[in-house]
């Protein structure tokens, strides 16, 4: 089984799939007749809220500069003890997590800025895992919203069981 479809079928696993009244929702939308010259009801204007900078190149600067450049702020025991592994084992999972799943490639936005790093992305789910701490926990220091904190925890939990779980787990 290849490693997405495995994925998908994870990630059915723990968010579950559509169910029968599901289905028959979207079998009676199917049969909605959208042409009918019935009175038009006024679309609501929805107002969302300006999204927020998170300054992702800072946050991703400041994660470099203080733990994975040669001449880092903290040293590998300080390592050790905030991420609970070893940085060589860190580097090789951002390596297999980030070739394995194309989540974790960091890439430009719509207007040509870079997004988040893979080392932001994982830090923050290795940080929900190894401290149980809570999703916006992670925001100050990874500059990541929320709303991406939980994506990266499921999508890198999924990535580990498909990579190492023969091995490992």
């Amino acid at each position: 089984m290849n490693h997405e479809r495995k994925r998908h079928r994870l990630l059915d696993d723990l968010f579950g799939s559509e169910t029968e009244d599901e289905e028959d929702e979207i079998d009676s939308l199917d049969d909605f007749d959208l042409n009918s010259e019935e009175e038009e009801i006024p679309k609501p204007k929805i107002q969302r809220r300006p999204n927020k900078d998170q300054r992702h190149a800072e946050g991703n600067e400041k994660l470099m500069k203080d733990y994975l450049l040669d001449n880092s702020t903290y040293d590998d025991r300080d390592f050790v003890r905030r991420f609970q592994l070893r940085k060589e084992l860190f580097l090789k999972i951002v390596r297999d997590v980030g070739s394995a799943c194309p989540y974790f490639v960091q890439k430009p936005d719509c207007t040509g800025k870079l997004g988040l790093s893979s080392y932001q992305k994982i830090t923050s789910a290795l940080r929900q895992l190894a401290y149980g701490c809570a999703m916006d926990a992670t925001d100050e220091y990874c500059r990541l919203s929320e709303t991406t904190v939980r994506r990266c925890l499921i999508e890198f939990t999924s990535t580990i069981d498909c990579l190492y779980s023969q091995e490992y787990l």
